[in-house]
């Protein structure tokens, strides 16, 4: 099992409760150097039978577990913003288009006023020109 932030600090919280080092060995028949081992992080995993040792001791400081169906569900994703692709018929849009529409709606309510007039003017003069 890797020896993770949370096991070193039950497992400090349960050392000093049992008031030293050698007193948690002594109570858990772990030794005391591999005690001191999980405390420093100079290992990075913990035996599945020193664990079998050490959990009954440390369980207590160990933070709460989540219940199975906390488990299962899905997590909850923010609401997209009210303005977002409001286009009625969006399935229709090219992705280029989708992404302009994305852009602009993330645009300021006044840059947007602005660069919708040049885009109107824009395309008038064009239109006109081709007439």
């Amino acid at each position: 099992m890797k020896i993770t932030d949370e096991i070193v600090r039950a497992l400090q919280k349960a050392i000093n409760n049992k008031g030293s080092v050698d007193a948690a060995a002594k109570s858990t028949n772990v030794k005391t150097e591999t005690l001191s081992q999980f405390l420093n992080r100079s290992t990075n995993s913990i035996r599945k039978e020193t664990w079998d040792k050490l959990y009954p001791l440390i369980k207590p400081y160990m933070p709460p577990e989540k219940n199975e169906a906390e488990k299962s569900d899905p997590p909850e994703l923010p609401e997209p913003p009210s303005h977002a692709r409001m286009h009625p018929d969006l399935a229709s849009l090219t992705s280029d288009e989708k992404i302009l529409l994305d852009a602009f709606n993330d645009l300021p309510a006044d840059l947007q006023q602005k660069k919708l007039l040049e885009m109107t003017e824009l395309a008038r003069s064009i239109l006109a020109g081709n007439k």
